[in-house]
């Protein structure tokens, strides 16, 4: 029942979130200077070691992350009670349901999260069979590491962008978007460790930190207001 509750919420910002993917799949275009930090892509420690296509072929995946992770906050952000396309949930009914507002807004994460993986996982499999197509090697192990990590980001920005639509009025709830459009560096420095050759653990670390944060700030506000 819980689930079925947070499609019929999410429908509508599925079909936002599927255009935007689509719209993005055909306009955005690489390279990604973004994850260069200075330093060309051929010359970081993972363009030596596979070759500077199969990096560039790295960072037309890696780069996407970026883009994507901001649709999916935009689209499919929420805490079960209203969403920005969606200001004024049914709350009374939500509240009929026999669960805890712990479990609807940890499921209403996971449910968004769901979403976007999926929606990953076949944007990735259609680019692995396009470079396949065209004759260039893709370097999955690198791949998978970076959407790895573009989980970890991604659940945090759907967290805090939960939190700021739950808090705040629609109008207002936009502004959240520029502190989302403020993670751009970290979140590029994270998706972009496959080519220094380390993992961020801090900045993951900081990742997970926030996620909680987010859920608690947002748990604490819809008792408060006694949703």
């Amino acid at each position: 029942m819980i689930w079925y509750r947070h499609w019929v919420e999410m429908r509508l910002g599925v079909l936002v979130f599927a255009g935007l993917c689509m719209w993005m799949g055909v306009s955005v275009l690489g390279p990604w200077h973004s994850l260069e930090f200075g330093q060309p892509l051929p010359l970081t420690p993972l363009g030596q070691a596979i070759g500077a296509e199969e990096v560039l072929v790295w960072a037309e995946f890696a780069g996407r992350i970026l883009p994507f992770s901001l649709a999916a906050s935009l689209a499919l952000s929420g805490a079960g009670f209203r969403t920005f396309y969606m200001p004024v949930a049914p709350v009374v009914y939500t509240l009929t349901l026999p669960i805890s507002r712990t479990r609807l807004i940890w499921t209403r994460l996971a449910a968004g999260l769901g979403v976007a993986c999926v929606g990953a996982t076949v944007l990735t499999a259609g680019g692995v069979v396009w470079f396949t197509m065209r004759g260039q090697t893709v370097p999955m192990a690198e791949v998978l590491q970076s959407l790895a990590l573009g989980v970890v980001l991604l659940a945090a920005m759907l967290a805090i962008m939960s939190a700021v639509v739950t808090a705040l009025p629609t109008a207002w709830a936009f502004l959240g978007v520029l502190g989302v459009l403020a993670l751009v560096i970290p979140n590029s420095y994270v998706v972009s460790s496959p080519a220094r050759g380390d993992v961020p653990w801090l900045a993951v670390g900081g990742y997970v930190v926030a996620l909680v944060a987010a859920m608690l700030f947002t748990l604490s506000y819809v008792r408060a207001r006694e949703y």
